[in-house]
């Protein structure tokens, strides 16, 4: 089994651990930290997984290759913290 973890936003350079602490200051409302951070905004690859951190109060989410259609794309976009779209 092949597995990327997933623990920013790459495009705004923002990790989930420091987006969880915004999350607690505005009640884990997940579109006010989008909003006031930029986080997920931008290309929007991390948004599902930055959701799911913010709602299970997690720094990272592990994700399984292997059910992914894009998975080449991910990746390589996860795999450099300086990546950009």
């Amino acid at each position: 089994m092949s597995v990327l973890i997933i623990d920013r936003c790459v495009c705004r350079q923002r990790t989930f651990a420091e987006l969880l602490q915004v999350a607690l200051e505005w009640d884990g409302d997940v579109d006010c930290v989008m909003l006031l951070t930029g986080a997920g905004l931008q290309c929007g690859r991390c948004r599902p997984w930055l959701r799911q951190a913010l709602q299970q109060r997690v720094p990272e989410i592990v994700v399984d290759l292997a059910g992914q259609r894009d998975a080449t794309v991910l990746v390589a976009h996860f795999s450099n913290p300086s990546s950009t779209p």
